[in-house]
This record gives C-alpha cells, structure tokens and sequence, in this order.
C-alpha cells in the first residue's frame, strides 16, 4: 500500500522518517480504538521477533513526488554501493559535474527498478549526463531521473521547500516577545511545492506492508486522524497538516529475488543484523545516522518532556547482502526499564522496510 501526503501546511524541522511516523500511528490508535488494542498490536510485534515472521506491518520513511495532469513520478533513496564512476574521470571539467551528481540524494522510480534489475549502473547514468541534451538521464532538484521525467518535472526548482520560518515565543506572565521568557527565533521547516496555475505540485508518500486487512484498515484510520491533526511536531501550532490517500494495488518491492537488500526506511539492527553485517562488512554500503528526540505525548497523562533513548541507525538508501530466507531485518527497540511517570514503554520503530536488488555478481 502506498499513503499519499499533500502538504496543507509545512512539516516542522523535516519530513517526517518511519520511526516518527510509527509513533505517530501508534498514539493514532490508542486514542481512536483503545490502548488495550495498541498494547495488543505491541505484543504481535514482540510475537513476531521472538518467532522470526512478519511483523503486523512495516512501513518506510517518506519520500517526495511529483504530480502533474499526466499523474504522478515517485522518487526514492538513491541506493549505496559500490561505484567506478571516478575511476574514468579525466580533467576539471570530469570533476566538476561529477559534484552534483555525487550529491543527488533521489532517484527517481523508474530508475530505482532499473538499478534494482540490474538493467542500469550508476556508471551508466553518468555516461549518460554528460552527454547533456543527447543523454537519456538527467539531474535535477537533486534527484536523477530519465529525460523524460524531467520535462515533466522541471518546473519546479526542486521537490521538497526547506527554509527557517520565524515565530514568537511568548512569556505567559508579561504576554511580551522580548525579554525574559519571550523571544523571535527562526525555526526549519519543510514543505512539499505547488503550481496551483499550472496544476502542478509535489507531494509526499511512503509505504506500508501488513499481514492482515484489519491492520491495513486501522492505519488509514490513523493516518485520516494524523492528518488533521498534523504529523510530526508543533502541530498545535498548525505544521503537518495534510491531505491523505491510498493506493492498496500499488508497492515498490525492487527484484524480488535480488541477493541484495535496500532499506526505505531507518533500521536499528538488531542482534542478528549485527553477526550478518560484520561477516559481510565488505560488500555493505550504508549511512549511520543518530537518532534521537522529545518522546511524543500528545494524549497521554501530563508529564515532563523526556527525551528518548540515543539510537543509532542505517540511513534509507542503505544497501547489503540478503541474509537466507530471512525475513525481518531491524528491530522494535523497547526500553528495558520503564520511566518515572509513564504508564507505558518506550518503543521506537528500527524495522527494515526491505526491497531487493541484484547483486554486482547478476549484472
């Protein structure tokens, strides 16, 4: 199932990743159904892990797209791995539009499953930038993409708007915005782009899989409640809020029967992936990034701010071999220990939203 966001309103500081929108989903559902009913989806979770099957449902981060009168281009993590681009580089100018493309952080969807088949290599999208107007791909608003798509594409100057906005912070005893307890400070944000004119905008996606209808039916029911509500933080102040829609036919699943693996999503490795990743260390290309936040209490019994635990995690885009038939890659991370004045654990999302890839040895 793919889940489409239309920007009503920007996303404070960026676009929301798979681990805040588990957290969102969850306290979605323990407002809209009943925490007995999330603490039993929790379980299946922990079921799940302990009997190594398929988790209630996974879902990646989100990922921007675009949508004109002739429908939608998604656009997806460039993936990691090896590349010799640089070894044919010959002169400065080589060099210098080498720059941009090393820097493109999205492919689009049509060059995902080519690069996914082993139809296509980085190697071969460069050849084919450099030849400008005569080449077959081409770059732009920081994402690769066929020629094609980039008619279509280009009048927008990029994807995603990320810029610092200004807003107040209000002493409640003096109501002034200077001073003591008062202060204008700039805050990021991130928005998807429009053309209302041109009836041209970009938007935001990202994909669930679940093992049961009923699941798929109670994160829609969420995900319409997030959605007015707003996703992600100060949402009381009017961020996140959106327009929801889904796609039940559609998935992005790469070559099903790749040797490699990508990641859509952040993955906290657990102790399996560790073993699995330091015997085939040499032939995985990821980005480790670190994670860490405010725990999100929007409807629970008033407490302090707290902040969640440091976790360390693959980027999306993170490519490595597949592990057997193994399938669950990642974790559910749970707090071993239960915080003063929580009724509940702390969990954060580091399950692998996983597709396949052809490995170097199928090309």
């Amino acid at each position: 199932m793919i889940v489409y966001l239309t920007s009503q309103a920007a996303f404070a500081q960026s676009v929301p990743r798979s681990d805040t929108l588990f957290g969102a989903i969850c306290w979605a559902i323990r407002w809209l159904y009943s925490e007995q009913e999330l603490a039993e989806l929790l379980a299946a979770f922990d079921d799940s892990a302990a009997t190594e099957t398929a988790a209630p449902f996974v879902i990646s981060s989100m990922f921007p797209f675009f949508e004109d009168a002739s429908g939608k281009v998604l656009f997806l993590p460039r993936p990691l791995g090896e590349t010799h681009v640089g070894d044919s580089l010959q002169g400065i100018g080589a060099h210098q539009s080498y720059k941009p493309f090393r820097k493109a952080r999205f492919v689009s969807r049509s060059v995902f499953e080519a690069l996914a088949g082993g139809k296509l290599s980085e190697a071969g999208i460069y050849t084919e930038l450099v030849k400008g107007e005569q080449g077959n791909f081409r770059l732009h608003g920081g994402a690769l993409m066929t020629q094609a798509e980039q008619t279509r594409v280009k009048v927008l100057p990029s994807l995603v708007s990320a810029v610092e906005l200004p807003r107040n912070s209000i002493n409640r005893v003096s109501v002034a915005t200077s001073g003591a307890g008062g202060q204008l400070f700039y805050q990021p944000v991130a928005s998807a782009r429009a053309l209302p004119g041109l009836n041209v905008h970009s938007g935001f996606y990202f994909l669930v899989r679940t093992g049961k209808p009923a699941t798929g039916e109670m994160i829609k029911t969420a995900m319409r409640f997030l959605a007015d509500k707003g996703l992600g933080g100060d949402f009381s102040v009017g961020r996140g809020h959106c327009e929801v829609g889904f796609d039940d036919t559609d998935d992005i699943a790469g070559d099903a029967d790749g040797a490699r693996l990508m990641t859509l999503s952040l993955m906290h490795p657990g102790a399996a992936d560790l073993q699995h990743l330091d015997r085939r260390r040499t032939e995985t290309f990821a980005r480790m990034e670190r994670r860490k936040g405010f725990l999100d209490n929007s409807f629970a019994e008033p407490v302090k701010q707290i902040w969640k635990p440091t976790l360390f995690m693959l980027a999306e885009g993170s490519t490595f071999p597949r592990d057997g038939e193994r399938k669950i890659y990642g974790k559910l991370f749970a707090e071993s220990h239960r915080r003063e004045g929580l009724g509940f654990d702390v969990r954060i999302n580091g399950l692998g939203y996983t597709v396949g890839m052809k490995g170097g040895e199928e090309r």
